[in-house]
């Protein structure tokens, strides 16, 4: 449990920094292994999706309230996915592909 909350407490400093209008020099990916994994997908070229579960009763508002918070800053990060182009023809294919 214990490494868990800290995999997903340094998530969330790798997104505030994401996030930051601006965004520091260092982001700090390699403090877990949850983070280095996930590098590439939220430094990259990609577009980021968030689902949250949320509950309404009042035992659980405080992890709804920190899960909503997480998605508002993953919301403020700033992404610019491009679509990837192949410089290649269709005709080139079969070669590529042998």
């Amino acid at each position: 449990g214990i490494m868990i909350n800290l995999s997903l407490l340094c998530l969330k400093r790798v997104v505030d920094c994401l996030a930051k209008a601006n965004r520091p020099q260092h982001i700090p990916f390699r403090e877990s292994k949850l983070t280095r994994l996930l590098q590439a997908s939220l430094g990259g070229n990609n577009v980021l999706h968030i689902l949250l579960n949320l509950h309404n009763q009042k035992r659980n508002r405080e992890e709804s309230v920190d899960a909503l918070r997480f998605a508002s800053a993953c919301a403020r990060m700033r992404l610019a996915p491009k679509q990837n182009a192949m410089s290649t023809t269709v005709g080139d294919m079969p070669s590529i592909i042998k």
